[in-house]
C-alpha cells in the first residue's frame, strides 16, 4: 500500500504553479502552530493544479516545506499527462446581488 499526499492549487505566479504544503489555521481554536509538510509522512505527492496539469513525485525528492513551486525544470520527470482544467470546477462566481 501506499500512501498518497494530495494537494491542488489555482496559483499561478512568475510562471510557475504555487502549492502550498504547509497547514496553518482551519478551525477556530488555531494555535498559530504551522504544520510544516513531513514527507517521512507519505510516499508521493500527487498534485493537479487549474490547468489540468499533475504531478506524481516521490516525497524523498520533495524540497520544500511550505510551498512548491512547480512548472518549470526542477520536477518536469514528474509531470504526468495532463488532464481537464478544475477552475470551473473549484470556482463558482457568486451572483451578483446589485441590480443596475
Amino acid at each position: 500500500m501506499l500512501r498518497v499526499q494530495v494537494k491542488t492549487s489555482r496559483s499561478y505566479q512568475l510562471g510557475r504553479w504555487v502549492i502550498h504544503v504547509s497547514t496553518s489555521g482551519g478551525n477556530q481554536s488555531w494555535n498559530r502552530v504551522v504544520k510544516l509538510l513531513d514527507p517521512s509522512t507519505f510516499d508521493y505527492l500527487f498534485v493537479l493544479v487549474g490547468s489540468g496539469r499533475r504531478w506524481f513525485i516521490p516525497a524523498e525528492r520533495i524540497e520544500g516545506v511550505r510551498a512548491l513551486r512547480l512548472g518549470g525544470p526542477k520536477y518536469a520527470e514528474f509531470d504526468v499527462e495532463h488532464g481537464d482544467p478544475i477552475l470551473g470546477c473549484v470556482v463558482q462566481e457568486a451572483p451578483s446581488t446589485i441590480a443596475s
